[in-house]
């Protein structure tokens, strides 16, 4: 299994993989200039985990304080993509207070089949 380790900026959120763990975890800011380019790496990573599966369960832990636009249409691609792994996982961790997100993740869940664990902080 490849790595896969984004470091975070102000504008894009880290990306880290815990191949021991079989954690992805994404946290952060999500506003890059071109979210498409800057997510295409995991997406890409993702899909190859489709054709060769991961030993391990993978586990996606969201812990993103925004998305704009472009990121809530590139993160519709990443979680279809996700679907499609055997033993896949989602936990969305975002603030009580962010009703926004709440819907989001809400929105995002009604598109796939693998549940979203939305967990308030």
């Amino acid at each position: 299994m490849q790595a896969l380790h984004i470091e975070a900026t102000e504008d894009s959120p880290l990306i880290w993989f815990e191949e021991s763990t079989g954690i992805v975890k994404i946290s952060g800011r999500s506003i890059p200039e071109n979210a498409t380019e800057f997510y295409a790496p995991l997406l890409q990573w993702i899909e190859q985990l489709a054709v060769q599966p991961a030993a391990v369960a993978i586990r996606f832990i969201f812990q993103l304080e925004y998305l704009n636009t472009a990121s809530y249409k590139v993160f519709q691609d990443i979680l279809g993509a996700i679907d499609r792994l055997p033993q896949a996982s989602i936990r969305w961790e975002y603030e009580s207070s962010d009703i926004g997100t709440e819907e989001m993740i809400r929105d995002f869940a009604e598109c796939i089949k693998t549940p979203i664990e939305a967990v308030k902080y």
